[in-house]
């Protein structure tokens, strides 16, 4: 259960993209249905979870989180959106996998595309 909590923690990266996923969500109409995206990756998660449950710990996931991080905290240096949000994914993918090992970590692979 404690390997499930820090995955839905990792997901604290996506806090500093929330107000620009916010505002081209309510106002692009490229945009505006993106949300689904990311209702649908619960289902697939549960899929995932159900399949193949957690697994051993995978230290070798440290150095994509590390570089995902950079992406999201240097967002007022590249002052390109799309990159910390990809790289906020990319860290809470990273986090399943350093958390439940490689074959958790492919499984979640469909989610983070």
């Amino acid at each position: 259960m404690k390997k499930y909590i820090l995955i839905l923690l990792a997901m604290a990266s996506f806090i500093p993209s929330a107000p620009y996923l916010w505002e081209a969500w309510r106002s692009s109409r490229l945009d505006g249905w993106d949300w689904i995206f990311y209702l649908l990756t619960i289902p697939a998660v549960c899929c995932a979870m159900h399949k193949n449950p957690c697994g051993k710990w995978d230290c070798r996931a440290i150095g994509v989180a590390v570089l995902a991080l950079i992406l999201v905290l240097a967002k007022n240096v590249h002052h390109i959106n799309a990159l910390s949000v990809i790289g906020s994914g990319l860290f809470v993918w990273s986090a399943a996998w350093g958390v439940g090992g490689w074959s958790f970590a492919y499984r979640l692979l469909p989610c983070l595309l």
